[in-house]
C-alpha cells in the first residue's frame, strides 16, 4: 500500500498540470511549427527536410526579460519521402518567443539547425 501512494505522489509530482505548468496556446504553436520547419534539422542533420508532425507536451514559462519560452515535446517526420520510415522520432527543443501586436515570432531555438539555405519559404 505505501509503494503505490509512493507512485502515485511521484507521477502526481512529474505531471506539469501539477506544477502549475502553461499549455501554449494555438497561436504559439503554429509560430513554432513555421519556424522548425523552416530551421530545424534533425539525426545529425540528415534529416534537414523535417516537419514537426505533433505536438505531445508544450510548456510556457515567461522569462525575465518579457518573452515567452516553450519548451516542446513533438514527433517528426520527412516532408521529402513520408513513405519512408527514415527521419521519423520524437524530440524536445526549447523556444523563445517574443509577442508584437497579438503575434508571436520565434526568435531562438535549441537543437540542430539546417546546414545552408532554407527549403521553405513562409
Amino acid at each position: 500500500m505505501l509503494a503505490s501512494l509512493a507512485l502515485l505522489l511521484a507521477g502526481c509530482a512529474a505531471d506539469p498540470s501539477s506544477s502549475g505548468a502553461i499549455p501554449a496556446s494555438r497561436d504559439m504553436l503554429a509560430a513554432i511549427q513555421r519556424y522548425y520547419e523552416s530551421n530545424a534539422a534533425e539525426e545529425n542533420n540528415a534529416c534537414s527536410a523535417v516537419i514537426m508532425s505533433g505536438v505531445t507536451r508544450s510548456e510556457v514559462v515567461p522569462d525575465k526579460a518579457g518573452r515567452l519560452v516553450v519548451d516542446v515535446t513533438y514527433t517528426y517526420g520527412n516532408f521529402t519521402s513520408r513513405s519512408s520510415n527514415r527521419c521519423r522520432g520524437f524530440g524536445n527543443r526549447r523556444f523563445t518567443l517574443t509577442e508584437e501586436s497579438g503575434r508571436f515570432r520565434v526568435v531562438g531555438m535549441t537543437g540542430e539547425r539546417r546546414l545552408g539555405p532554407s527549403w521553405r519559404i513562409w
